[in-house]
């Protein structure tokens, strides 16, 4: 019964939080898309938005138009740094490859056939190709039917036209074809098998005076090469592919005596026939060359690149040797040679589709086409550009891998104020910078975000000591309680805070209880505290008198004992390691001891037996426990008689006066947050209050029953394991803190009050060697040498001046100029958005616009002890960053984009 009784008085103590899973709104074939750039495959859009209905486009235009005309609640897919095109058209592809046929003329292999619509072909997509041309080959003087499909799509949708043209090649591999040998089926001895008959052409001049006779002998026989008359009747055009300026001549000649429409594909020798090539209106499918490897003897060195035309002919690009993995390779080569680089886009979309006859389906974004969007992280014809998202009619098909990387460009990087870069870049890694400099390593599929001209990027702004998230909890906490499991995901407050600039907070108890707690350094934003925060405790935090230090000196002392003792524990399990290694014999501990507590006899307001009561709240209905305390001067121990509890309970706190306040100590990690009492005296033998953890509480009342402490038998800890591994010291929650800081590994912030009380204050802490921070008050006057000396950053106090000695000092201004480093506090909650413009108010009053940066940044991050991972922009330092337009504080300046941890806030 006492155990269930135990049970039903901790669910006072415990935090149950429900998180609801988000739904994200992704596109599905509905939808508005938006992007910073817009190139519909005609036309080059800023800012321009397209809408998708059911797969299909069914308007574009600029977003201030198409936003006005918005019926409905479609997605919205906003991309402010993308450009955006239609998907590419490959008008030559390897994927499927060359037929197997011996015929060197026939029309009947059909490279749709080799296309596998059923096959995963998405990993193409990443070039941002979404529709290809499939060839028969190039190896036949004609090898057959060419095709138009699509790389993804539901599998009857995939093919565009099945037959989309005759291919014909005019190479020198076409030349001296083998012998075609025919074997007579069904197989039979009466009938004689023909010896092997030749093929033609024999050489480059025969190459169309076979295809001439071919298409003749077809019109008189219409099985003759692959019933080659069946489909050139249909008026399919020809697909001809050449590289030699006679073949094409030729080519032209015949097209133009045959009355026949076709398209070439061609290196870059067609440039000398550019004219000719625009009278007879014959488009090009410029295929371009890479750079040859080394040439064999006799062999022939190659122009390549992208070659020097004219005019501005409406031809379509291709890879070199149709690898759809090199067609960035030959846009960028293209867009270097064009007027404009815009212009190549027409070439891998809208041009490319209406030589292959699909310009209805594809390769444009207006109304009436296919949804094939191509996402890029920057324009396509840049070397680094690459997809971000790939859709297909409407559908996501493609995108990489989950990632975190970016590259911003600013016009002005602010690294300090005496080194500024100009025009440079920042590259950003799973939240980390990882490079700084004028051109800067580009991962593929990186998020490329330009600021533009007038951009100033600056590190965010650091506010060391505030309250965000404590709002309506004004109670006093210590060392043992833990800020951080008060932390989540970012609300509205939050998300205010950080849109303000403010992307750091050191989070601090509104009150610290014996002048003693801790501070958690947090980031603004984040989907979970662990995004959110880095350790449980980021910073000591201490107020010290002129009367007060004695406090926390024997904070310190405790602290000391308490790091003895983990040492001990340390250098006892490495000794125990080490002799079971070496399979030495381990003596293990005796019985375990027993200790007596003495009995207490005390006549004070608060030592007894008290029966307590504990309602409302969370408590469906009232439980009653009995607790025994004893005070020894200000101080207070308790613990529970009744119900016995299953882990150990201890309560400590003070008695100011008739106010009792403590902490209830549990096992590291068996609650969410120490609870917190908070009572008052109400008469000789009562008390009235409430007991706290995170935001819930309950009325807590008591009468004191004896005023004889109970003695209590506590029995030790086994020092050892039954194998004689030692065991870890009890750990103390509210002495962590202080082992962290003797260990060196957490720093300090002094609240400092009182003439004297500074030089204290750094004698102690500098001679134990921990780092520590100090705000101060009126007196600072007097130690600014002090502070030099020592090297000691100051938070400035909420006080933006001090009058004394008929003089007023602002501390901003008059220790920045003396070279101490400073920082800013807003002492607020969501209140902490106006701390920026604070600062601004400094700059008004005299303080250097970049002196006010810096301590906002780099100043602010050595207060709070955190100047290797925040404040700065440089490698290693965690993506915390600002784009302004302009200085943050000069005037006409506006801040537009936040980032904490390289992930943007949107606003």
């Amino acid at each position: 019964m006492q155990t269930g009784k135990w049970t039903r008085l901790t669910g006072l103590l415990l935090l149950i939080l429900v998180l609801l899973p988000s739904a994200e709104v992704q596109a599905g074939g509905d939808f508005v898309l938006r992007a910073g750039h817009l190139h519909t495959g005609q036309q080059s859009l800023v800012d321009g938005a397209i809408v998708v209905r059911d797969g299909r486009v069914v308007d574009c235009g600029p977003w201030a138009q198409i936003s006005a005309a918005l019926v409905g609640d479609l997605p919205l897919l906003h991309w402010p740094d993308a450009y955006v095109t239609p998907g590419l058209v490959a008008a030559s592809s390897a994927v499927v490859g060359p037929h197997r046929g011996d015929e060197s003329i026939s029309a009947a292999f059909r490279a749709v056939d080799g296309y596998n619509t059923y096959g995963d072909h998405r990993p193409l997509l990443e070039t941002g190709v979404t529709t290809i041309h499939v060839n028969p080959g190039e190896h036949r003087l004609m090898s057959g039917q060419g095709a138009v499909v699509k790389l993804e799509g539901s599998p009857s949708g995939r093919v565009l036209v099945d037959s989309s043209d005759l291919a014909i090649s005019l190479r020198d591999r076409v030349d001296n074809p083998d012998p075609l040998l025919e074997i007579p089926f069904p197989a039979s001895s009466d009938v004689q098998i023909e010896p092997p008959a030749p093929q033609r052409p024999a050489s480059r001049i025969d190459r169309l005076l076979a295809l001439r006779e071919a298409i003749v002998m077809a019109g008189k026989d219409s099985l003759a090469h692959g019933e080659l008359a069946k489909v050139w009747g249909t008026g399919v055009p020809m697909r001809i592919s050449v590289d030699a300026a006679p073949d094409l001549q030729g080519m032209l000649q015949m097209m133009q005596s045959e009355d026949r429409q076709g398209y070439l594909v061609a290196d870059a020798m067609v440039a000398a026939m550019e004219a000719d090539l625009a009278a007879a209106g014959v488009p090009v499918v410029l295929r371009m060359r890479g750079p040859q490897g080394d040439i064999p003897n006799g062999g022939v060195l190659r122009s390549h690149g992208f070659p020097h035309l004219k005019e501005s002919p409406a031809w379509a690009l291709a890879p070199p040797g149709d690898d759809l993995s090199q067609l960035g390779w030959a846009m960028s080569e293209a867009a270097a040679a064009m007027d404009s680089p815009e212009s190549v886009i027409p070439w891998v979309t809208h041009n490319a589709a209406r030589i292959l006859g699909v310009a209805d389906r594809v390769g444009h974004l207006h109304p009436g086409a296919d949804a094939d969007i191509v996402v890029w992280n920057d324009a396509p014809w840049k070397i680094h550009a690459r997809p971000l998202e790939v859709f297909v009619e409407g559908l996501r098909a493609w995108q990489p891998e989950e990632q975190h990387t970016k590259v911003i460009s600013a016009e002005t990087i602010w690294i300090s104020p005496e080194e500024q870069l100009s025009d440079a870049q920042v590259l950003i890694e799973n939240g980390v910078i990882t490079a700084v400099g004028h051109r800067v390593p580009h991962p593929p599929h990186c998020q490329v975000i330009d600021a533009g001209p007038g951009s100033f990027l600056a590190p965010g702004f650091i506010d060391c000591y505030g309250h965000l998230g404590l709002e309506g909890d004004s109670a006093s906490m210590g060392t043992g309680d833990r800020l951080h499991r008060m932390l989540g995901v970012t609300g509205d407050r939050e998300h205010s805070v950080a849109l303000a600039g403010v992307t750091s907070q050191l989070l601090a108890p509104k009150r610290l209880q014996r002048g003693a707690g801790v501070g958690v350094l947090a980031k603004t934003s984040g989907d979970s505290r662990e995004a959110r925060i880095d350790e449980h405790y980021s910073m000591l935090l201490l107020e010290i008198s002129d009367s007060g230090f004695g406090a926390i000196r024997r904070l310190f002392d405790q602290g000391q004992k308490y790091l003895e003792s983990w040492e001990k524990y340390e250098k006892d399990l490495a000794e125990w390691k080490k002799k079971k290694e070496a399979g030495e014999k381990i003596e293990k501990s005796k019985q375990e001891e027993v200790e007596e507590a003495p009995e207490e006899k005390l006549e004070d307001p608060l030592t007894g037996i008290w029966e307590m009561t504990i309602s409302g709240g969370p408590i469906p209905e009232p439980e009653s426990a009995t607790l025994s305390i004893t005070l020894t001067g200000s101080e207070w121990e308790g613990r529970l008689v009744e119900p016995t509890p299953p882990v150990p309970v201890r309560m400590v706190g003070t008695l100011e006066g008739s106010t009792l306040q403590g902490t209830i100590e549990v096992p590291e990690g068996d609650l969410p947050d120490t609870p917190r009492i908070e009572a008052e005296l109400t008469g000789e033998d009562s008390m009235e209050g409430k007991i706290s953890i995170l935001a819930f509480s309950a009325d807590l009342s008591g009468t004191r029953t004896s005023k004889e402490a109970k003695t209590f038998k506590v029995t030790r800890r086994k020092k050892q394991d039954d194998d004689g591994r030692p065991r870890p010291p009890r750990v103390r929650a509210n002495l962590e803190p202080i082992r962290s800081v003797l260990e060196k590994k957490t720093p300090v912030l002094v609240s400092v009050r009182g003439f004297n009380t500074l030089p204290s204050v750094v004698d102690y802490f500098t001679g134990k060697e921990i780092p520590f921070a100090v705000q101060l008050d009126q007196f600072m006057r007097f130690h600014k040498d002090l502070l030099l000396e020592k090297k000691i950053s100051v938070l400035l106090p909420d006080q933006v001046s001090f009058d004394a000695a008929d003089t007023t000092y602002m501390p901003s201004t008059w220790l920045g100029r003396s070279g101490v480093t400073v920082g800013f506090r807003s002492s607020a909650a969501d209140g902490a958005r106006r701390l920026p413009f604070r600062v601004r108010g400094e700059v008004a009053n005299g303080m250097a616009a970049d002196a006010a940066l810096d301590a906002l940044t780099r100043g602010a991050a050595k207060v709070v002890g955190a100047h290797d991972r925040i404040g700065q922009i440089g490698v290693g330092m965690e993506a915390d960053l600002l784009i302004w337009k302009g200085h943050p504080f000069e005037g006409g300046s506006r801040l537009e984009r936040v980032f904490v941890n390289g992930e943007e806030v949107q606003r």
